[in-house]
C-alpha cells in the first residue's frame, strides 16, 4: 500500500484493511507518533509525488487525501499514481468540492469568521494559495490520468452529484478496463 501525500501519518489509525506494507511518500520528512513508527511493516519516505521512485505497478493499493489541491502540477501527480498502480490495483482520492458553493459558504460562516474575529485578515489569500487547484479540473484531469481504468465519484456529505453543493468527494479508481 502507498499514500502520496501523507503527512505525519494522520491517516494510518483509519486504515480499515490489512496490508503487509504501508509506504508513506511525503515532500517533508514523516515524523510517526510511537505506535506506528514501530511498526516494521510502516516505512516512509522524502519525495516528490510528481516523480516517484518506485517501479511501474508495485502497489495494489494508493491512497491520497487533501493533496492535489496543493501540488505545482496535479497532472503529474496522477499519472505517477496510475503508474505505480498495479493493473488490477485500486486507488482512493479525497478531493475537497472547493471552490464549491457548499464548501465557500461553510468556510465563510466558520473559520473564516474567526479569523477575521481574531484579526487575521489574509485569510482568503491563503486558502487562493494553497487551494490554487479547482476541483472541476481536478476531475477532468483525474478522468484524463486514468482513462483506461474504471472510476467511480462519490459525493458528501449529500450525495448529489454536484461538486457545488458538497463538502468533498472520493473518487475510486479501479481495474483497468
Amino acid at each position: 500500500m502507498l499514500e502520496v501525500g501523507s503527512g505525519n501519518g494522520e491517516h494510518l489509525d483509519f486504515v480499515k484493511h490489512g496490508f503487509d506494507e504501508y509506504v508513506m511518500i511525503d515532500l517533508r520528512k514523516t515524523l510517526l507518533n510511537s505506535k506506528w513508527g514501530a511498526d516494521n511493516r510502516v516505512r516512509t519516505l522524502e519525495g516528490n509525488a510528481e516523480f516517484m521512485p518506485f517501479e511501474a505497478g508495485e502497489f495494489d493499493r494508493v491512497i491520497s487525501t487533501c493533496l492535489l489541491h496543493h501540488v505545482d502540477n496535479p497532472e503529474l501527480v496522477l499519472n505517477e499514481i496510475n503508474r505505480v498502480l498495479s493493473e488490477n490495483g485500486v486507488a482512493t482520492l479525497f478531493l475537497s468540492c472547493d471552490p464549491g458553493l457548499a464548501v465557500r459558504t461553510l468556510r465563510r460562516v466558520t473559520v473564516a469568521k474567526s479569523a477575521r474575529k481574531k484579526g487575521f485578515q489574509g485569510y482568503n489569500l491563503m486558502i487562493a494559495r494553497e487551494h490554487r487547484n479547482h476541483f472541476g479540473s481536478l476531475l477532468e484531469m483525474a478522468k484524463f490520468a486514468f482513462r483506461n481504468r474504471e472510476i467511480q465519484v462519490s459525493y458528501y456529505p449529500f450525495g448529489l452529484k454536484s461538486w457545488n453543493l458538497n463538502g468533498y468527494a472520493i473518487l475510486t479508481i479501479g481495474n483497468s478496463k
